[in-house]
């Protein structure tokens, strides 16, 4: 044993116990020769060699489970490299290896796409990521399509992550190539897909739309909008609005005039399916360009057009429309009161006489927004609370997300808040809807309506009244 440096020793020590976590087992294994050359006895020492001699079998037996999922698909193989993954401790040329053999091979199933996803989320893997990004970006971003949303994930992620990058100017042309691709890929069928391709474009305008927007053609916008279709799922429809929104903050004026042209064009033909398109767009204007969504709401006769519609037309789809567009526009004050002035009464016939369990939802959501109306202070808001307390047990998510989020407004009211509050088959009822939901907006609006029911002002003695009149 040679005369050690104690500081040196530790040093050295750590050094190898760091670069064996992130995966640089060959600097590791450099470093822990140059440690045991100053003393061969250390615990420490010892326990760090015993750490790498185990990443290096681990990282063996990585690329040959690896070898084996991707000839014969087995899952338990699968799973196997998938935590072999998560542990992270690979060396760039195993990464590099690894998503080489599985960006090659054919569809072997989900596991395939969540090992590659889990592999780009190393360091590592983001590195070797870049490389064939540079090489040749298309090909890399059809292959990673087509392995799956996780990838593609993982995909935006390195692309997003400036740290990574050499050149700002490289990453910054390879971001716009994937986002033009993205944007191609909306038109594909399927819902996947296209729930895939909007996350994925909402996540890269959420971050750079003053770069990107650029790329956002009137073809492009429209195909975006086109996903807030009331027939999409809540998750399609939720990131075509996000898009939305981070493309009308950056363009300004463009996309403003863009909108409003896709949303007039299409009021004008009349027809069903291009007025569920426009009214669709339109609530997607209010959070975000209130006042140009309000000049065009507060168009002669728009107003009273809506109201037609929902007394005659025999479109779900359409009056749902037209009720999210009134639920949308209940943000803008005037356009409030002119929805209080001249849809109040189609609002309350449709909560009382409607068949439609998602248009009483609707109705009785945009009600709430706007306050009790007329026949509501003569007593009706009993019974609507009691047609929402129903209506969260209806199957459906959009019902009871509607109804829910009714009940919220609602709830702030005193004589509501008391029936509610005292309702315990409700207060179960809600409980046990929250527990089983994996929604979020669902979530948010029963913890609203809780936490409204649990909020009371502090009792005060009579001399602490006294203190604050």
């Amino acid at each position: 044993m040679s005369h050690a440096n104690p500081a040196r020793l530790a040093t050295l020590i750590g050094q190898v116990s760091t670069l064996t976590t992130g995966g640089d087992l060959k600097e590791a294994a450099e470093v822990f020769r140059q440690a045991t050359a100053l003393d061969t006895r250390n615990a420490r020492g010892k326990e760090a060699g015993d750490c790498l001699r185990n990443a290096k079998d681990s990282t063996g037996s990585f690329i040959s489970l690896c070898k084996i999922f991707v000839l014969n698909g087995s899952e338990e193989i699968g799973k196997q490299a998938l935590q072999a993954t998560r542990m992270g401790q690979l060396s760039q040329d195993d990464v590099a290896t690894a998503m080489h053999m599985l960006l090659e091979s054919t569809d072997v199933g989900t596991l395939q796409d969540q090992i590659l996803a889990a592999l780009i989320g190393l360091q590592n893997g983001q590195t070797y990521l870049i490389i064939l990004l540079q090489h040749d970006a298309d090909e890399t971003f059809e292959r990673l399509w087509k392995v799956g949303a996780r990838s593609i994930g993982g995909l935006i992620t390195t692309v997003m992550n400036q740290k990574v990058w050499c050149s700002e100017n490289v990453r910054s042309n390879i971001e716009m190539e994937i986002f033009s691709r993205l944007l191609k890929r909306l038109p594909a069928s399927g819902k996947n897909n296209s729930e895939t391709a909007l996350r994925a474009i909402a996540r890269l305008l959420a971050v750079d739309a003053a770069n990107l927007q650029r790329a956002v053609s009137t073809e492009s916008l429209e195909l975006i909008l086109s996903s807030l279709d009331v027939q999409n799922s809540i998750e399609i429809r939720s990131q075509a609005t996000l898009a939305t929104a981070k493309f009308l903050e950056a363009s300004g004026e463009r996309g403003e005039l863009l909108l409003k042209d896709f949303v007039m064009n299409r009021v004008s033909t009349q027809r069903t399916e291009d007025l569920i398109l426009a009214f669709s767009a339109a609530s997607a204007m209010f959070p975000v360009i209130p006042t140009a969504a309000a000049s065009l709401f507060l168009t002669e006769r728009f107003v009273e057009n809506l109201v037609n519609l929902l007394l005659r037309s025999s479109s779900g789809r359409l009056r749902q429309a037209v009720l999210e567009l009134l639920s949308a526009a209940c943000i803008e004050k005037t356009c409030r009161e002119a929805i209080g002035k001249k849809c109040a009464s189609v609002l309350e016939d449709t909560i009382g006489k409607s068949s439609n369990d998602g248009d009483s939802a609707l109705a009785a959501l945009v009600l709430s927004k706007l306050g009790e109306s007329t026949s509501f202070r003569q007593g009706g808001q009993d019974e609507l609370v009691s047609r929402l307390k129903l209506l969260i047990l209806k199957p459906g998510e959009i019902v009871r997300q509607n109804s829910i989020d009714s009940l919220a407004y609602r709830s702030i009211q005193p004589k509501a808040k008391e029936e509610l509050a005292n309702d315990e088959k409700f207060l179960t009822s809600l409980v046990n809807l929250l527990a089983d939901s994996g929604s979020g907006f669902l979530l948010f609006g029963g913890l609203t309506i809780l936490s409204n029911l649990t909020i009371y002002p502090p009792q005060l003695s009579p001399e602490q009244k006294k203190m604050i009149t």
